[in-house]
């Protein structure tokens, strides 16, 4: 059980990597090719989490090559930025992460159940070919580990291309339709059983797995803060707290502790807070993940807006995702701040791993083909993408042969990681 004193203050920072707001920045590291060397410096100069989590992030990266790949972004938009090629000139607001395993199944705040994107830490402007770059080297990994063979593995490239340039084509007739969230009527296989998933969550269940007798369980995930960072914490929360339509009562602090999620975020603070919620009893606790915002893995290669990093994640939400968590909001904390969103009990995920032939890996990229066309389209640009794309062959043609050399890189580049973490 999970119980620091609450009083004082701490200091939460980021160490900032980047230059100054709305600068082109200049890559920030001497870049060498060796992928070891490039992150082991990159995280030498932005640790900020305990070493055990770090650890275990590294010890992901190291396990596929598809947690490498999900845990060396910055490696990637390095790698990117020498093929301007690859750069069209439509620029547009993009997740900045695009794999399949970043969308989920949730209830929005109005209580309708969703698939859509679910992480914008890597948020920005950026050529729309980026995006759709990262997203085809995640397919191609998937599919590498699934044992599907080369043709397989380019019809779902073809599919997913064709699906995305399809929908967006839709969605620029219609641009009216983006309101409406992406129910199981429009998805059906995977994500559709990811929503009914969702559906089934409960609060009482939640509650149950984090909490004892009204404080957080510690486990593997969930582990104690020292009493300096639990007081920083604390107010970080009341900051945030403040500019809340609740009554202060709402969001009194019962417990509060580290959290462990993710892959690519264990490398900055997390903590999860208990809070009081509507009544005072314990059944309608909130349970609210703080996750400290950094500079984006692409900000050396793209102009960089005003305001904090948190700032930035929180907006890139309420524009691909209208109306995703009631609770989301920023808590100052030096640096780039915490993005502060409830940790819902009515989520639902597809377990691409267990995707294992082409005809499940179709299904599922229907789904993401929509999911990413409607994030796209929310740019007002749909047209001058299309315009840009030229068809699907020709954004094949455009986009699959560096996705694919790229694969092999990162399965390369895993294997010299792996010695690095195991000489």
């Amino acid at each position: 059980m999970i119980s620091p004193r609450l009083t004082g203050l701490a200091a939460l920072s980021v160490v900032a990597v980047l230059t100054a707001p709305g600068a082109l920045a200049a890559p920030t590291l001497a870049y060498e090719r060796d992928a070891a060397i490039f992150l082991k410096q990159q995280h030498a100069q932005a640790a900020r989490t305990p070493g055990v989590f770090l650890a275990r992030k590294f010890a992901a990266m190291s396990d596929s090559a598809i947690g490498f790949f999900r845990g060396s972004a910055s490696l990637f938009y390095r790698d990117l930025s020498e093929h301007p090629a690859l750069a069209a000139p439509v620029v547009i607001p993009i997740s900045g992460d695009l794999h399949l395993e970043n969308m989920s199944a949730f209830r929005t705040a109005r209580g309708v159940f969703t698939f859509d994107l679910d992480d914008f830490d890597e948020a920005v402007e950026a050529p729309y070919t980026w995006e759709l770059v990262r997203l085809l080297v995640s397919l191609r990994l998937h599919a590498r580990e699934a044992n599907l063979s080369a043709g397989a593995t380019e019809r779902l490239v073809h599919r997913l291309l064709k699906g995305y340039l399809d929908r967006l084509a839709v969605l620029a007739r219609n641009p009216g339709s983006l309101a409406a969230p992406v129910t199981a009527r429009l998805v059906p296989g995977p994500a559709a059983q990811a929503i009914a998933e969702a559906a089934r969550g409960r609060r009482s269940a939640l509650l149950a797995k984090f909490t004892e007798r009204g404080r957080l369980r510690e486990t593997k995930k969930v582990v104690p803060l020292d009493p300096a960072t639990a007081r920083g914490v604390a107010q970080a929360l009341e900051a945030y707290a403040a500019k809340r339509p609740e009554p202060a009562s709402f969001f009194r602090l019962k417990d509060v502790a580290r959290r462990r999620a993710g892959l690519a975020s264990l490398s900055r603070h997390r903590y999860l807070a208990l809070v009081e919620g509507p009544g005072p009893g314990h059944a309608d606790d909130l349970l609210l993940d703080l996750k400290e915002a950094g500079p984006p893995s692409a900000g050396p290669w793209v102009k960089r807006g005003r305001g904090s990093d948190a700032e930035r994640v929180r907006q890139a939400w309420d524009r691909f995702v209208p109306q995703a968590d009631r609770y989301l909001g920023v808590a100052p904390a030096g640096g780039g701040g915490l993005l502060v969103r409830e940790l819902s009990p009515w989520r639902g995920e597809v377990a691409v791993d267990k995707l294992r032939t082409e005809a499940r890996f179709s299904r599922y990229l229907d789904a993401v083909a929509l999911v990413t066309a409607r994030a796209h389209a929310r740019s007002g640009r749909a047209a001058a993408v299309l315009a840009d794309a030229g068809g699907v062959k020709a954004l094949q043609e455009r986009l699959s042969p560096f996705s694919e050399s790229y694969a092999r890189q990162v399965e390369s580049d895993r294997e010299i990681w792996r010695t690095y973490m195991d000489p």
